[in-house]
């Protein structure tokens, strides 16, 4: 009979012994859950971010046949190619689709600078190049230095549209 009590203390120990790792299985469970939750949601708020980010690109931006052609061109004949930053418009940050400069000596596509001062035209303020210096449509020029350049570079210029810049 000795034995019996020992028997249930061993009983005891053993039943609060499988207790306690059953409250910390689930504890770790729960917490890893928690983790995993704020995982997604950092991962769901980065996508929304980038949702955005993509959205408002496109709303700035319109797409011109001459750019996909541009880009189809670019990826038959000069793949793997880096491509100077000094040959990207600071709009759409791909290669000048019909290069153009402004008298502060920046290059931007045709259609880029052309879209962002239409956008700004109902507003007062004046517009501004990036450097300050305050644009209007009637002096941009074709910009036949980058032209040539791009072209020594391997970097053919679009001019896929009459050139009448207005």
């Amino acid at each position: 009979m000795s034995s019996i009590p020992h028997s249930h203390g061993v009983i005891f120990e053993a039943g609060r012994l499988a207790a306690e790792i059953i409250e910390t299985a689930a504890r770790d469970r729960e917490e890893a859950l928690d983790a995993r939750e704020a995982r997604l949601v950092r991962q769901e708020t980065q996508l929304r971010r980038r949702e955005r980010d993509l959205e408002a690109r496109e709303k700035s931006f319109k797409w011109q046949p001459t750019t996909v052609i541009q880009r189809l061109w670019r990826w038959f004949f000069i793949e793997g190619i880096e491509e100077p930053e000094e040959f990207q418009c600071k709009f759409c940050h791909e290669t000048f689709n019909n290069p153009v400069r402004a008298p502060c000596d920046h290059t931007f596509c045709k259609a880029c600078i052309e879209q962002w001062l239409n956008e700004r035209r109902s507003s007062k303020e004046p517009k501004r190049c990036y450097c300050s210096r305050e644009l209007t449509i009637e002096e941009l020029r074709r910009d036949r230095d980058t032209e040539r350049a791009m072209t020594t570079a391997g970097l053919r210029p679009v001019w896929l549209e009459p050139v009448t810049v207005v």
